[in-house]
């Protein structure tokens, strides 16, 4: 059977306690869907390689639990699959609350240099050249708005992961149409 690829969800510094706490047990959940996956392949495995002319009839009797077995992990999958949704949503609100933060983080830092600057006795800048004026390429440099920047784009740059969402809503749909199908093959026999 071909599985729909899980990995486990990396953690980042900025996550809430209950974000991050979320991430380790939706980790746990993807390891165990693997380990009850591979479960499922070595039971099929087993069930391919049976002689059906000498095998014994408890062996026999097995073959049917193995496609239960399997619904099962689809199930897990599922239900993974929509609580990985939730966690999306409940990321995408901590990260604009994060983006917010740093975005103000870096007005902060900017003020604060521009500050310091007209302590150390620059001048303004305004659109009359003035010998005593600061450019703004020095708020602009300096270290801290620098890194305040930095931080504030980094995260800024990861404000959509649609591909996460594009990948887990196909892949749940995939799942709805095997146990769909599971459905109707129970029913017809």
């Amino acid at each position: 059977m071909q599985w729909s690829v899980l990995n486990p969800i990396g953690l980042q510094e900025w996550w809430s306690k209950a974000l991050s706490k979320q991430v380790a047990i939706l980790n746990q959940r993807i390891e165990q869907l693997t380990q009850n996956r591979a479960k499922v392949e070595k039971a099929v495995v087993e069930i391919e390689a049976l002689d059906m002319a000498t095998a014994d009839i408890d062996q026999l009797c097995a073959i049917p639990v193995h496609r239960v077995w399997r619904l099962k992990v689809l199930q897990e999958e599922l239900a993974l699959r929509r609580d990985l949704v939730k966690f999306d949503q409940a990321l995408a609100a901590e990260r604009v609350a994060e983006t917010d933060q740093r975005f103000k983080a870096v007005q902060a830092a900017e003020r604060s240099v521009n500050e310091k600057l007209l302590e150390m006795g620059y001048g303004e800048p305004n659109d009359t050249p003035d010998a005593c004026a600061y450019l703004p390429l020095f708020v602009q440099r300096h270290p801290s708005v620098h890194a305040a920047r930095n931080r504030y784009v980094e995260l800024h740059g990861q404000q959509s992961n649609s591909v996460f969402r594009q990948m887990n809503e196909e892949a749940m749909q995939q799942v709805e149409k095997m146990l769909q199908a599971a459905k109707r093959a129970s029913t017809a026999a």
